[in-house]
């Protein structure tokens, strides 16, 4: 009787056990191979993402990479002009960036008077008044804001009023197999005006949502900890 009972807890212990290693190799084999966790350090990409933001990238959308080597190996599409994406910097291999892409390989790309050309056509763009981020992030009037459409996409930049760094750029061709990329952020971003153009090869995944959003230069009163952005909760990166 004793002996029964003790196979009976030997097998319901290595069922526990089982089930956890499974439950842990699919979650390594989501991570590596379709869904990856990025922890945003910069302001970048400002109004759209936010420092502190936690996002989750889709990474089989665009093909499938080996881990440890780091190589795709499987190329199933490209981004599009407009959407977020996260990439491997071309200058520095461990670290990842996000941006917009704003151009594709054999793209015209010129900046005049701060208003973005593509294949020599102005890319659409709107004034926006009162938006929170403005608000908040520019107190003193020194930004503003543009609704920007590209292609599908249609998104938030923000430029720096008075600010002569990026307000003419080019004009480049994007070379085969590579792509060009911009922060939303525009005149606080390191992006493809500075240090060239995203290989093929270096792309990891489209950006999907905002699964954790700490502001880190907000503590609570008691506890020292950042306050949490709860309307910021699963928030869809477009």
């Amino acid at each position: 009787m004793i002996k029964a009972e003790q196979r009976k807890q030997k097998s319901a212990l290595r069922e526990y056990i089982e089930a956890i290693l499974i439950a842990v190799g699919i979650a390594v084999v989501l991570r590596i191979f379709f869904f990856e966790p990025f922890k945003i350090p910069t302001g970048s990409m400002i109004p759209t993402i936010e420092i502190g933001d936690h996002i989750f990238v889709n990474k089989i959308i665009y093909g499938i990479r080996l881990p440890l080597i780091n190589k795709q190996v499987v190329h199933f599409s490209d981004p599009k002009r407009g959407q977020i994406f996260v990439f491997i910097y071309p200058e520095d291999k461990s670290k990842n960036f996000i941006k917009r892409l704003i151009g594709l390989p054999g793209d015209k790309i010129e900046i005049k008077n701060d208003l973005l050309y593509i294949n020599d056509v102005p890319v659409q763009r709107k004034q926006v008044e009162g938006h929170p981020v403005l608000e908040s992030f520019s107190p003193l009037g020194e930004y503003e804001m543009y609704e920007e459409t590209l292609d599908e996409a249609a998104y938030h930049v923000l430029y720096l009023k008075d600010e002569p760094n990026f307000d003419n750029f080019g004009p480049i061709i994007v070379p085969k197999d590579h792509f060009f990329a911009m922060g939303d952020n525009r005149d606080h971003s390191r992006d493809s005006r500075i240090w060239g153009f995203v290989p093929r090869d270096n792309i990891k995944g489209k950006a999907l949502f905002v699964w954790l959003s700490l502001n880190r230069e907000n503590r609570y009163p008691i506890i020292p900890l950042p306050k949490v952005r709860w309307e910021r909760f699963g928030r869809k990166l477009k």
